[in-house]
């Protein structure tokens, strides 16, 4: 359809579209919510077990089921990123919940209120879990797949019969800018048309409660424009869009309704084809790049690239607009080895945490804090639960490994250190062998101290391990052994290979020190470990320990150029 016969159609059908809205009688200041969105300040409850029991049922689940639900690490890890998430904002839940309120599918009377806008958010737990179970679901498949995108034309097309009652469908807005940050949700209203022609999509936006916001649409192009401030001649404030940018979206209600995907349930094999989710909370920026140079993800003057054939990404809402710039997630083969650049996003947000969810297991590197200017380097192997990370810096973050078999749900967390700056670790877990832990470092200097946590969770048995200042050989390859770890106390051993030939050159025995480290558990949530993963076959310790070597020289030979 032509612009100008696409511009005809939506001001022919105008009249109606507003008659039909105007009964609806939306009101911000009484169908939304009277706060404002919010952040993590002040320890808000995001998701408990209950919330992901409601999402996965009883996947999700080491031991107990609903309220009690003890999660599986996978779960756990999850679960954690995406509360730390929420850091930037809850605008995504705010606008879904008020529609869903409006539309009588949700009660506010059920969280202490007779509307919507009379509900309070300090100390109302129960509010507090409902708007993050319904942010958490733009993360979880097929929501997060379920966008319509376009200029103001292709959405009003698609919002219209909804707004006149003629489908049983209706949407939340979102945008963002061009270069798929500062993402914001807002919950659609009211069309209306101005004297000079130019369309407006009226919206409550939870950045301004009580208050009436538009989006401007061009009659003649379909360009769209939103100011995200108080004042209009902010320019950093500015969202613009057109038929090219695709950040104007629409996001159907009854998709979050249907059955959800967990991204982190099923069984870990080793070999086994799949898709990983890569995804980066806090203060840091992410560029994915394949075997063939392609890339995904924001380059170092923050634009946006889309290389990667076969990958995909979803762009989060969040809070501070314009001067917020969340990550998206990133959906990419497991098949194939990725590697990730992790930099300093500039905001002094503190530390991040990166998250691969992959089929069966979860990998993390977390509480990383980056220098400015600082590069780090992980890179995913193919179809296993490893990983290989470069930092600049003196200290690891900690890597996290989470999987699930028959027998128990593990949980491994390690992390390194050296005398000097620019240490190297690759870990991978695999149960090839009943539940093994290889680990391999490299550094500037000969020897590495490392501190190591283990959990092993069956049903409502947990046991904990911890030891920290372990002095390791660089160049080795490591093996901690922890198929029978089953006693509360039971010390493990560390079998060095020092020539890589496959066979142990010395063991180092290591004893329970107690407590299982910086574990893993989202704000309020119940306690849980980890998710769980099935046994399966995995390539060589040795080939792993190559695998770092050589990511590390390939790494040191760029930087070199």
């Amino acid at each position: 359809m032509s612009t100008s016969r696409r511009a005809a159609l939506a001001l022919s059908c105008l009249a109606a579209l507003h008659a039909s809205i105007a009964s609806a009688q939306f009101d911000p200041a009484v169908h939304g919510f009277s706060f404002q969105n919010y952040t993590n300040a002040g320890d808000p409850v995001n998701l408990t077990g209950a919330e992901l029991h409601r999402m996965f049922g009883d996947a999700v689940c080491a031991g107990g089921s609903g309220p009690s639900c003890r999660l599986t690490p996978q779960a756990a890890q999850w679960a954690e990123q995406i509360s730390n998430a929420m850091g930037g904002g809850h605008c995504e839940g705010m606008a879904v919940l008020s529609l869903r309120f409006f539309l009588g599918a949700q009660q506010a009377s059920d969280f202490g209120a007779d509307t919507p806008y009379g509900l309070s958010l300090e100390g109302n737990t129960d509010l507090q879990r409902e708007i993050g179970y319904w942010w958490a679901l733009q993360a979880v498949p097929p929501v997060s797949t379920t966008r319509v995108a376009g200029d103001g034309f292709d959405i009003l097309d698609q919002l219209e019969p909804s707004l006149w009652g003629e489908v049983e469908e209706s949407y939340t807005v979102a945008f963002f800018k061009r270069n798929m940050s500062g993402g914001h949700a807002v919950t659609p209203y009211d069309v209306v048309e101005y004297d000079d022609g130019t369309l407006a999509i009226l919206v409550y936006d939870n950045n301004f409660p009580g208050e009436e916001r538009e989006i401007l649409i061009d009659p003649m192009t379909g360009a769209w424009t939103y100011v995200a401030a108080a004042n209009p001649d902010d320019v950093a404030s500015r969202y613009e869009g057109d038929a090219s940018s695709n950040t104007l979206m629409l996001i159907p209600m009854s998709v979050r309704e249907g059955a959800l995907q967990c991204p982190f349930c099923g069984s870990y094999r080793a070999g086994a084809s799949g898709r990983r989710t890569v995804s980066v909370t806090g203060d840091a920026t992410l560029l994915l790049m394949d075997e063939t140079g392609a890339r995904l993800g924001h380059l170092p003057d923050g634009s946006f690239v889309d290389e990667i054939e076969g990958a995909d990404f979803v762009a989060p809402t969040s809070d501070d607009l314009w001067r917020d710039q969340s990550e998206p997630q990133y959906l990419v083969s497991s098949s194939a080895p990725i590697e990730i650049a992790i930099g300093d996003a500039g905001y002094g947000g503190g530390d991040s945490d990166l998250g691969v969810l992959g089929p069966g297991y979860y990998l993390g590197v977390e509480n990383l804090l980056l220098d400015p200017g600082q590069l780090d380097v992980a890179t995913l192997l193919p179809d296993r639960a490893g990983l290989v990370y470069e930092t600049e810096g003196m200290e690891t973050p900690d890597i996290v490994l989470a999987a699930e078999t028959d027998a128990a749900d593990w949980l491994a967390i390690v992390r390194s250190r050296g005398d000097s700056g620019g240490q190297v670790i690759a870990a991978e877990i695999d149960f090839a062998d009943g539940g093994s832990l290889t680990l391999a470092f490299d550094g500037a200097d000969a020897e590495s101290e490392m501190d190591l946590y283990l959990t092993r969770i069956d049903g409502d048995s947990v046991l904990e391990f911890g030891h920290e200042n372990i002095v390791v050989p660089n160049g080795a390859e490591l093996t901690v052994l922890f198929a029978d770890f089953d006693e509360d106390g039971e010390g493990l051993s560390i079998d060095v290979d020092m020539d890589r030939d496959g066979s142990a050159d010395m063991s180092i025995p290591i004893s329970d020190e107690g407590g299982a480290g910086p574990g893993p558990g989202p704000g309020g949530s119940d306690d849980g470990g980890g998710c769980a993963v099935r046994s399966g076959s995995s390539g060589s310790a040795p080939a792993l320990l190559g695998f770092a070597l050589v990511a590390l020289a390939l790494s040191r030979r760029r930087r070199a150029r």
